[in-house]
């Protein structure tokens, strides 16, 4: 599965799509090699 761009996913939803664990995911986000936005707070 592709990451499309302009679309919001889950972290679970995009370690799932990339292959990665949630923790990497978490660990990308936090050194800011990949953009997250908190949505619905």
């Amino acid at each position: 599965m592709a990451i499309e761009p302009n679309v919001f996913y889950t972290i679970e939803q995009a370690a799932e799509r990339m292959q990665l664990s949630v923790e990497t995911v978490k660990q990308m986000i936090r050194e800011k090699r990949l953009r997250a936005s908190v949505l619905g707070k």
